[in-house]
């Protein structure tokens, strides 16, 4: 549980610091949610072949979970409409789509 929650901690501190590089608290967790959803994707593959517990804790649970934000997207859906989630959802699905084959590859 302790490395989930050091992975929390950088991930929450990176994903502030992509809100105040980006200038807009939706563009940030936009970016925000795309790397926290291609790093969980290439971890995925990374740890289906490598069996290290407290790394796979550290990394999806913990530092992607503190990226990435599913409550301030609906927080911003309320001003930008439901096309912000979608925006969010096709772009994460596309992101996926490319990631996780590359890693795949990538033995």
């Amino acid at each position: 549980m302790i490395w989930v929650a050091i992975g929390g901690v950088f991930g929450s501190l990176f994903r502030y610091f992509l809100g105040e590089l980006s200038g807009s608290d939706k563009t940030g967790v936009l970016i925000a949610n795309q790397i926290g959803v291609a790093i969980a994707a290439f971890a995925v593959n990374y740890f289906l072949q490598n069996n290290n517990e407290k790394l796979k804790n550290f990394v999806i649970p913990g530092f992607c979970g503190g990226l990435t934000t599913f409550s301030s997207v609906m927080l911003f859906s309320n001003g930008y409409g439901y096309a912000y989630i979608l925006e969010n959802l096709f772009i994460s699905f596309l992101v996926i789509s490319f990631v996780y084959p590359l890693a795949k590859s990538r033995k």
